[in-house]
């Protein structure tokens, strides 16, 4: 794991008060569920609170 995404992940912890390996566990499986709903075809939206509208592309 780079020092970057290891960094990342420590800060994620932090801010849940979680484990890293926890933080890991759920990652994985946002990053599963936002797959399988693209390759199903679908889109992943996030809608803010002020209503707009930010559509995310995997890559």
């Amino acid at each position: 794991m780079s020092p970057q995404v290891r960094k990342k992940l420590e800060k994620i912890s932090d801010q849940t008060d979680e484990s890293l390996s926890q933080v890991v566990r759920r990652s994985v499986a946002v990053y599963e569920m936002l797959l399988a709903e693209t390759n199903a075809g679908g889109e992943i939206v996030i809608k803010a609170n002020d209503g707009t509208e930010k559509h995310v592309v995997l890559i």
